[in-house]
């Protein structure tokens, strides 16, 4: 549960890979030139494709299933409950 709440947190933003990209070109020196938008284009595909092969969930998506695994809990323990309740009464 843990990871899978670390994994929402890191799910990629577009915005953020860009404010990435950009704050890793403003370090480079100005005699790139050409060469940095170039480089901000290689970038900016290679995070757009990371975003695309993630399997990470959205928050939304994480809520819905943590819904789901909770009720799917609370169902498992009252089937427990049911069948030591029958193990009991068949004793």
């Amino acid at each position: 549960m843990v990871l899978a709440s670390l994994l929402v947190l890191m799910k990629p933003n577009h915005q953020k890979f860009s404010e990435l990209i950009k704050s890793f070109l403003s370090t480079l020196p100005e005699q790139v030139g050409q060469t940095k938008a170039e480089v901000e284009a290689i970038l900016q595909t290679f995070a757009q494709h990371c975003i695309n092969q993630s399997e990470l969930l959205s928050k939304e998506e994480f809520l819905v299933q943590t819904k789901v695994l909770q009720k799917t809990r609370s169902k498992l323990q009252e089937l427990e409950q049911r069948l030591t309740q029958l193990e009991q009464e068949s004793n």
